[in-house]
């Protein structure tokens, strides 16, 4: 999985500019959706109020990878 990293995030990067260029190009949209459940990207929100001075517990992020089998 570590040698396809760099793969999957120019795969996302190349599926964000073909929606760019087509909203409604529905194969970019799937696959999109597919590279970010193999690779996906979580960004730390910042609400404005609070401090960067350290003493804030970092944040945690849970995943579950793959794909989800069956019915819910």
């Amino acid at each position: 999985m570590d040698s396809a990293t760099p793969l999957v995030a120019l795969a996302k990067q190349a599926y964000r500019a073909a929606l760019g260029a087509d909203p409604g190009f529905w194969d970019a949209k799937y696959n999109l959706e597919v590279a970010m459940r193999l690779l996906p990207e979580m960004d730390r929100i910042d609400s404005g109020n609070q401090e960067d001075d350290g003493s804030q517990k970092a944040e945690l992020w849970t995943t579950l990878p793959g794909f989800p089998r069956g019915l819910p």
